[in-house]
């Protein structure tokens, strides 16, 4: 299509076919841990801090929120790596900087409202971190399978 054929006002040119149409971008899924972040909000961990474990603590059976307790542990790596092996490279497990070891229990109930905050404050499912996709399985010859969001139905924006 050429200026000729286009309507009046808009300038520029139209593409003649599909193909020269770029096909837009699925945004990047965030690789957010709402655990770094509900310790380094709620628990003033230094930046930098990251979870080691996170266990169950009391009854699994418990069905109320309130009543579910977790242990989470954790500290700032000091950058120490394996030199050679077949873990060259990686950081070594336990290498904490000196006194910034933490541990601390919380209610699951206390992470579901820090999960609705951070809703509140960016506009984002936090189950999809605003994709609008939710993983739907892995395999080690396909990778991650994605579905539409199961808490937004694949809008990406938080409830109200």
């Amino acid at each position: 299509m050429t200026q000729d054929t286009l309507p009046l006002g808009v300038v520029g040119s139209v593409p003649s076919s599909p193909a020269e149409t770029p096909a837009p971008e699925k945004p990047k899924r965030p690789s957010f841990d709402f655990f770094n972040l509900f310790a380094l909000k709620t628990r003033g961990v230094p930046e930098g801090w990251r979870w080691s474990s996170i266990q169950a603590i009391g009854d699994l059976e418990e069905k109320d929120r309130a009543r579910m307790y977790s242990e989470m542990e954790g500290y700032v790596h000091d950058g120490t790596k394996f030199k050679s092996g077949k873990n060259a490279g990686k950081r070594k497990p336990g290498c904490a900087v000196a006194g910034t070891k933490r541990k601390f229990i919380f209610t699951m109930a206390e992470f579901d409202t820090f999960l609705r905050d951070w809703e509140v404050e960016t506009g984002l499912c936090h189950q999809c971190e605003g994709t609008g996709e939710e993983l739907a399985g892995w395999s080690a010859k396909d990778g991650q399978s994605l579905r539409k969001c199961t808490r937004c139905f694949g809008t990406g924006k938080a409830h109200p």
